[in-house]
């Protein structure tokens, strides 16, 4: 079995492509230009670190999602009880890019759904009509007007009593 592909198969993240580095530099300059050239990397890459240095190594590449596993595709049996760990790990870190469609879109709607509740605060405190706190929220929260007055209306996904409308 390939530790490599075993870590990539358990780690979920989206990949088209991927790239094997081996092991990374050790230390010094070589190690700190190969941290930036591997946070830059627009595929998923995988690599192995040793025990000893695995703790280091992903405390560099905490910006991005990653998956660390020890002996993935065998066993290492220890043959003192309190030994160090042995066996590589496999790190396997996500591509560097932009968010999918699925977080931005519900991203979108989180926002379009404050918006709303903000909407709702200042009709039921009288200090403007639907249609003049629908227009102010939009500006300002940087929502569609259109989409913030249908869901403001009860064209969303909560119903005009749970925001205080009419």
């Amino acid at each position: 079995p390939c530790a490599a592909v075993a870590a990539l198969s358990v780690a979920g993240f989206p990949c088209t492509e991927f790239v094997f580095l081996g092991f990374l530099p050790k230390r010094g300059s070589a190690l700190t230009r190969k941290i930036a050239e591997v946070c830059a990397e627009k595929r998923t890459q995988i690599f192995y670190e040793a025990p000893h240095r695995v703790s280091t190594t992903v405390a560099l590449l905490a910006a991005q999602p990653l998956l660390a596993g020890r002996e993935v595709a065998g066993a290492w049996l220890a043959s003192k009880p309190g030994a160090h760990p042995k066996g590589e790990f496999t790190v396997v870190l996500s591509a560097a890019g932009p968010p999918s469609a699925a977080v931005e879109a519900e991203e979108a709607e989180s926002k379009l759904e404050e918006a709303t509740r903000e909407v709702a605060e200042l009709v039921a405190s009288g200090a403007q009509s639907l249609s003049g706190s629908v227009k102010e929220v939009a500006r300002a929260r940087g929502v569609s007007k259109q989409a913030l007055y249908k869901r403001a209306l009860g064209g969303g996904t909560s119903n005009n009593t749970e925001r205080g409308l009419p």
